[in-house]
């Protein structure tokens, strides 16, 4: 049986997927590590075979967590605030105003988890409270964390599914839209 240039591009995706999360599952586990040397040469193969970043999601109350291939809206600005002053009318000042921060968006390839989709629907039907959740984003680089983000009061403000074409051989991938009130780095 013959596959398909795009199917063979979407299991490997997976296969890569995967092996990022047994990766990084067993990082954030804190697992001490393979006993044996057969187990280190085969754990330090996975490590090189993975990509080399990685992005987890953890939610505390939630109780969600995923990897995910990209990230964005690590962000936060000032409103800029002009005032006039009063001893030189030509002289405007600026001054920072309210702080806004930016949603956070993740993506990955489809799962067969639907702990997202189901965070998303507390909102849709207006459970809100419960659905605010602390969490926290970590880059992993091979494995190991290199950055850590934390959120507070976060909830699913959308959840974008594949868009499916059989002609295509894209990866089907979903993306996360976060809100939140706010983060800092660790």
């Amino acid at each position: 049986m013959r596959i398909q240039p795009f199917m063979r591009r979407a299991f490997l995706s997976f296969i890569l997927t995967m092996v990022a999360a047994l990766v990084g599952v067993e990082i954030l586990a804190g697992m001490s590590g393979p006993e044996d040397q057969k187990d280190v040469r085969s754990s330090s193969l996975l490590r090189d075979r993975s990509p080399r970043f990685t992005v987890a999601l953890q939610l505390e109350e939630a109780g969600i967590s995923g990897f995910f291939t990209e990230v964005s809206g690590l962000d936060s600005e000032n409103e800029v605030v002009e005032i006039r002053d009063g001893n030189d009318p030509t002289l405007i000042r600026k001054i920072p105003g309210r702080v806004k921060y930016g949603d956070i968006v993740l993506k990955r390839g489809i799962t067969g988890d639907s702990s997202l989709w189901h965070w998303r629907r507390m909102v849709e039907t207006g459970n809100i409270a419960d659905a605010r959740s602390n969490g926290k984003i970590l880059l992993l680089d091979r494995g190991t964390p290199v950055a850590t983000w934390r959120f507070a009061n976060a909830w699913p403000a959308k959840l974008t599914g594949p868009q499916l074409d059989g002609k295509g051989n894209d990866v089907a991938t979903e993306t996360l839209v976060i809100a939140h009130e706010g983060f800092l780095r660790e």
